[in-house]
């Protein structure tokens, strides 16, 4: 189990914040010359992340340790990539090769197998697109840092900077940084010898890393189904309401310019109340939530534009997470299905017709039972989990 915890940085004096931004200008300008390089096949790619700072080429960096941090992080980056246009080429082989077999023509195409193929490596095709890093965001090995306790500041991170002066290293920047209510959480955790030092709306953080084992799962509880909600953001078979003020934050979002600051500032405000509302889930009694599977909720809208562009803001899959992360540190299970009918199946008699909701409302015109739709949707999602029986 692993979770993390960030901090501004903003004790420092302004001097050393502007050495700071003199680190996020050299390590950018390293990281984008790094991935120009391997994509042109003039830099070993080495999977595996490890490669001899020889090797690498002179930039402003000239610490070994801080040019091998470097090419992790770009390596890392280039991986994820390369999967994604992996998957690209092979399902645009796999609708040429069912085109082909329809029609019966390319044979010499469609005997062969897709490892068959001469194909351009994956970096040379068209499918991969040479990335430009612009955000700070590296992962530094405990070599390059220190942590000390303080007096009037809890942490002090001693950072190794990345140059050198005639030979010799400079010297290091000290961080003071105060602890905060998330961060004392992991106080019994164990912390990971890296850190992430990052920059993100104008500010630098760091990130540390904390680890636990898993907690064993509960055997004894209830199973409580919940229903995610773009108006409410969650409804539970047990009859806890949480987020109905949610859908209002919606809608002021979707008003702002995206990418302005009043949006990204928005879309902050937006994650930390998911986070707020998440925490208030009473889970002492619990076992097994179970969780509709909406992974592809928005890629088959019938739905207006306007109604669209305001759904984009309900971050379910950030809901799903937070939910994720306090079932597994409370030893909860977590199942995930298909919400198929579940919001037209009555959670009394079973019957399902898809005019037995109206918005908000359900009536089922068999039994003629009433409740609020995503109530009923909740408590059917309860019966279709492991240690609930299916209805």
């Amino acid at each position: 189990m692993k979770r993390t915890s960030r901090h501004i940085l903003k004790y420092q004096t302004l001097y050393k914040t502007s050495i700071l931004e003199q680190v996020e200008c050299d390590v950018l300008s390293t990281m984008n010359l790094y991935i120009k390089l391997i994509c042109s096949g003039k830099l070993l790619y080495n999977k595996n992340r490890l490669i001899s700072s020889s090797v690498l080429p002179d930039t402003n960096i000239t610490h070994s340790k801080w040019k091998n941090c470097i090419y992790r992080e770009v390596v890392s980056t280039i991986s994820s990539l390369i999967v994604q246009a992996d998957n690209s080429r092979y399902s645009a082989y796999r609708k040429l090769y069912s085109k082909c077999i329809k029609k019966n023509k390319c044979k010499w195409f469609t005997s062969k197998r897709f490892s068959g193929l001469k194909l351009k490596p994956i970096v040379k095709s068209k499918y991969f697109s040479k990335p430009e890093i612009k955000n700070f965001s590296i992962s530094l090995s405990q070599k390059l840092f220190n942590i000390q306790y303080g007096n009037h500041f809890d942490l002090w991170i001693s950072l190794i900077l990345p140059w050198i002066d005639r030979g010799k290293w400079t010297s290091k920047l000290k961080l003071p940084i105060k602890q905060h209510r998330q961060s004392l959480k992991y106080k019994g955790w164990n912390r990971k010898n890296s850190i992430r030092l990052l920059k993100k709306d104008g500010k630098f953080h760091i990130e540390f890393i904390y680890e636990k084992e898993d907690i064993e799962l509960k055997i004894e509880g209830t199973t409580l189904g919940i229903d995610q909600g773009y108006k409410t953001l969650l409804s539970c078979s047990d009859g806890q309401i949480l987020g109905k003020e949610i859908e209002g934050l919606y809608h002021i979002i979707s008003s702002k310019q995206q990418g302005s600051k009043a949006f990204k500032r928005l879309l902050t405000h937006r994650n930390n109340e998911i986070n707020r509302i998440c925490n208030k889930l009473d889970l002492s009694n619990i076992k097994e939530i179970v969780l509709e599977d909406l992974k592809y909720l928005k890629y088959k809208p019938k739905l207006s534009t306007k109604i669209m562009n305001t759904m984009q803001r309900w971050s379910y899959p950030r809901t799903m997470f937070k939910l994720e992360s306090l079932c597994q540190t409370n030893g909860i299970l977590v199942s995930k299905v298909n919400p198929a009918y579940t919001s037209q199946k009555c959670s009394q008699c079973g019957y399902i017709d898809k005019r037995n909701r109206a918005g908000l409302s359900f009536l089922c015109l068999s039994c003629g039972h009433s409740s609020n739709a995503d109530f009923n949707a909740a408590r059917n999602l309860a019966t279709m989990g492991v240690y609930s029986p299916h209805t």
